[in-house]
């Protein structure tokens, strides 16, 4: 799996491969079933580069906040946000192609 890495600033525009972020709050049962589906999901997608973002955080408040999205976890490809609490995996999976394939 890609390593998951904390985010407190805005990923540099050198990033190689696709970037996904999530803000997260503490305790939040949706953002844990995230994780779960991220395990299953990712050794597919080799080159994602994954951020753990926590909401009180600058970046984690530019993510929410600032686009009106109060509830998490708040799921962000390549800085545009495809899901709100839950995704689907087939949903999930059809993102994350579509961004390999330039979509």
């Amino acid at each position: 799996m890609a390593a998951r890495q904390s985010s407190e600033r805005p990923p540099s525009s050198s990033t190689r491969g696709p970037l996904l972020e999530y803000v997260t709050i503490p305790e939040c049962a949706d953002c844990r079933r995230f994780e779960a589906l991220l395990e299953r999901v990712l050794p597919d997608y080799p080159e994602v580069e994954v951020h753990e973002v926590a909401a009180e955080t600058a970046r984690g408040m530019a993510i929410s906040v600032e686009r009106g999205v109060l509830r998490f976890p708040v799921i962000v490809l390549d800085d545009q946000v495809i899901a709100v609490e839950s995704v689907a995996e087939p949903a999930f999976r059809a993102a994350l192609d579509a961004r390999r394939d330039g979509r």
